[in-house]
């Protein structure tokens, strides 16, 4: 047999922060406080149902959030490492950044969208309401195939072969980091619990290092 060749491929990371009770605790105090103090802008969220904070994560004084961005930018460089083999020198360049805070109450979703001008974005996941239902798609991330309308080319088999599937569906949890590429278009179920969910995402992209 041939070995199968993943041409195209998109690659998305997933990992679990590591990060302590009173450090979660206090993290989610700093953003209910940064809400509190900013009405906030309107992007892929619904302003009525959902909250978008201003694009200045990385430049908030809050350890909880210095912390978590920290965290953001290893994982940026231990995914384009893995990407390349080890083969982009990290140290020829610097990052260009921006993150936000979504805070969904009931209601509250992301429409289709993606992130143009950046190379990698990420979203952490820091609260995720229990679905009273099993069934239930609240909340669910959803990423979608860039390929031009590749399912209508091989609707028998778009359902069945993971080279062929048109959408990805992934139900988040707590204290984990999603990363992909900033092109992949992607968007977010509606929360149809009672308690918020609450997000932190960034894009990210290198810029040459001019000495």
């Amino acid at each position: 047999m041939k070995n199968v060749k993943p041409f195209f491929a998109t690659p998305v990371f997933q990992y679990d922060v590591n990060m302590t009770q009173e450090l979660h605790r206090t993290l989610l105090s700093d953003l209910y406080a940064w809400q509190e103090k900013e009405v906030g802008i309107e992007r892929s969220n619904n302003s009525n149902y959902g909250w978008h904070s201003e694009v200045t994560l990385f430049s908030r004084k809050e350890d909880s959030i210095k912390a978590l961005c920290a965290h953001f930018l290893k994982a940026i460089n231990t995914c384009t490492l893995e990407i390349t083999d080890n083969k982009f020198e990290l140290n020829e360049y610097n990052f260009l950044y921006e993150g936000w805070v979504n805070i969904n109450k009931k209601g509250g979703y992301n429409a289709p969208h993606d992130h143009p001008g950046y190379l990698w974005s990420a979203v952490y996941y820091a609260k995720i309401p229990t679905p009273s239902d099993a069934k239930s798609k609240s909340g669910i991330l959803e990423f979608l195939d860039p390929r031009t309308n590749i399912v209508a080319m091989a609707p028998e088999i778009a359902e069945k072969s993971p080279f062929f599937i048109p959408k990805i569906q992934i139900r988040p949890k707590e204290n984990t980091l999603i990363v992909f590429p900033s092109y992949l278009r992607h968007w977010v179920y509606p929360n149809e619990e009672d308690e918020d969910r609450i997000s932190i995402a960034f894009n990210v992209k290198y810029l040459k290092d001019i000495k």
